[in-house]
């Protein structure tokens, strides 16, 4: 507060953690369905004509700029955000659709064991409904099962009808916990509330 912040923010917690904090004044903010599904051996090639493919290091240089116009600004990661979801986990896979300029989307997909992650999945808002999000999903989820993945987890906000229904018809089923994102005003700063 005295260097002028105005609130404290968590990072997505587990119901036991969630109300240790709401018992330290934190309040929910944000709410997020968690999602999983086991991975078969081989993942079928796309129904989609999208395929995705890896990044290339001039692909990364474009992601935070796609990442800014996929979110709105709470859940924008920028270049450290994103950097940190892909060193989230021991191996990862960066997809794009697209090519140059004109990238319609992207995803991470971290690995760690048998337990693969859908760490951030985003397209363009003019490339939506067009099954880009499907090819980077069938993508990610291919190679998690060549590398003998088991379960993969997701999650997203619990409004989030579009992104809930793609993953849905890909196999994933909503858990039956949660997370949230709770957060503490602070007082006292001069920016404080």
């Amino acid at each position: 507060a005295a260097d002028g912040y105005c609130e404290v923010l968590t990072a997505p917690v587990a119901p036991p953690h969630s109300e240790t904090l709401r018992r330290q004044w934190f309040q929910p903010l944000e709410r997020l369905e968690v999602l999983a599904r086991s991975l078969p051996a081989r993942i079928r090639p796309p129904s989609t004509p999208i395929v995705a493919r890896r990044a290339r290091r001039s692909d990364r240089r474009r992601l935070p700029d796609l990442d800014a116009a996929a979110f709105a600004p709470f859940w924008q990661l920028g270049p450290v955000g994103i950097a940190d979801a892909i060193d989230a986990t021991p191996q990862a896979r960066v997809s794009v659709v697209g090519q140059g300029d004109a990238l319609a989307g992207y995803a991470i997909f971290g690995r760690s064991g048998t337990v693969g992650y859908v760490q951030r999945l985003a397209v363009a808002p003019l490339h939506r409904a067009q099954g880009v999000g499907r090819g980077l999903m069938l993508d990610g989820l291919a190679w998690l099962a060549r590398r003998r993945v088991q379960t993969v987890f997701v999650n997203t906000q619990h409004d989030n009808t579009i992104a809930l229904a793609l993953y849905e018809s890909l196999g994933f089923r909503r858990q039956p916990t949660g997370l949230q994102i709770l957060a503490l005003p602070l007082g006292g700063g001069s920016a404080g509330t």
